[in-house]
Parts: structure tokens; sequence; C-alpha cells
């Protein structure tokens, strides 16, 4: 049964590997037609809101009293965003 069940994940995810991909070619020819400047306009002010939600943490890890390095509070803060726009 353990098989079973391992072999059936396997083959959702080859089935949706495969799904992926004729999407991930629809969003290549997107980026193709796009204008590159707006691209990376979009990409450096994302990076802005991220570093600026770090600080946010930081000054509230502060105010706790933990000392946490921002490299770590810029992956705080990425994970934080990702789970938001998941849930």
């Amino acid at each position: 049964m353990r098989k079973f069940i391992i072999t059936l994940v396997l083959f959702l995810a080859i089935v949706f590997v495969i799904l992926s991909i004729s999407e991930l070619k629809n969003i290549i020819i997107t980026l193709q037609h796009s204008n590159f400047r707006f691209l990376i306009a979009a990409v450096f002010v994302e990076l802005i809101w991220l570093f600026n939600s770090a600080t946010d943490y930081s000054s509230l890890y502060r105010v706790v009293g933990l000392k946490e390095k921002n490299y770590h509070l810029v992956l705080v803060a990425t994970a934080a965003n990702f789970v938001n726009v998941i849930a």
C-alpha cells in the first residue's frame, strides 16, 4: 500500500510538471513581448519593498530585545510575503 501511494504521488508530480511546462511556455512568450524597462523597474521596487519589510521586522525585534542579522530578516520578509500571497 505504501509503494502504491508513493507511486501515485510521483505520477501526480510528473503530470503537474508536464502541465506546468505549457504554462511556462506562455509566460516566456509574454515576457518576450514585454518592455524590459518596466520589468526591471518592478523587480527593483519589489526589492526595495522587501528591504523595507525587513527593516520593519528589525524594528520589532529590537523592541522585544532580539538581535538578528539583516540578511536573515530579508529572508523572513520574503517568506512572509510568499505565505501571504499563497494564502
